[in-house]
């Protein structure tokens, strides 16, 4: 089983996953460390060939969910099955919805932070904007779940550098529809796990997956936000589903 980690460049983020199910699996979690997108696949697919027994189910979180389409895309022969966990749209009027439900969940403070870090991030100082970075991740991780337990504090924190850069290729794949046609063409069994409080759009994604993809199941979760693994109420549930997906 290979975690791929959101983010992009948030390594560790899936380290309790991975201590969780260790004693029934063999578990990776390769640290991603590449700072383009063809570099990201390319280091997944050569430790995956060095350190695996191939095929291997992909769980990708977040943005890890969308290269972990990616991988199985370019490189079928190595992939099982793709377990894709709060997945983002993969079309730019669906993703308008996230900002929509975030933007409905900020009180006058909260605002007043997103309007802060914003300006920071666009700052020259590289300091304040990878300070405003890290801010930032904290408000939307408080926003984006629904009762959270508190996040293990020596986690590696995200890499700014590899957000920043990694993303803008990200988003260009959702807006010329790339991301979409590569989603159409995998063709390993997919499962979707979501949070009924994600502002990520699970309806959408779960009809773009039923009407392309024969194999298919998803499990959408109650009181749970972005990350389930952090989700006081969803996180028994959650594993559950993934156990049962992975023996499956």
């Amino acid at each position: 089983v290979v975690l791929v980690h959101g983010g992009p460049g948030a390594a560790g983020e899936m380290r309790p996953v991975a201590e969780e199910l260790s004693s029934e699996f063999g578990i990776l979690e390769p640290h991603q460390s590449a700072d383009t997108i063809e570099g990201q696949i390319l280091e997944h697919n050569d430790t995956i060939v060095d350190h695996c027994d191939i095929p291997v189910t992909l769980v990708g979180h977040s943005w890890g969910a969308w290269l972990s389409l990616m991988i199985a895309h370019r490189n079928p022969e190595i992939v099982r099955k793709l377990i894709l966990i709060g997945c983002g749209p993969f079309h730019e009027d669906e993703a308008m919805e996230i900002l929509e439900t975030r933007n409905k969940r900020l009180d006058r403070l909260t605002r007043l932070q997103f309007i802060t870090h914003m300006t920071n991030i666009a700052s020259s100082d590289e300091a304040k904007k990878v300070q405003a970075f890290h801010d930032l991740g904290k408000l939307f991780h408080a926003i984006d779940s629904y009762d959270p337990l508190l996040p293990d504090d020596d986690l590696p924190a995200p890499s700014f550098h590899i957000f920043d850069t990694v993303w803008d290729e990200g988003r260009a794949l959702r807006k010329d529809g790339a991301i979409a046609r590569i989603a159409t063409e995998v063709s390993c069994p997919v499962v979707i796990i979501h949070g009924d409080y994600d502002p990520h759009p699970y309806g959408p994604l779960v009809d773009f997956f039923s009407y392309c993809h024969e194999d298919v199941r998803c499990f959408l979760l109650e009181k749970c936000g972005h990350t389930p693994w952090l989700e006081r109420q969803a996180r028994e549930q959650f594993f559950h589903h993934l156990r049962s997906e992975l023996r499956r």
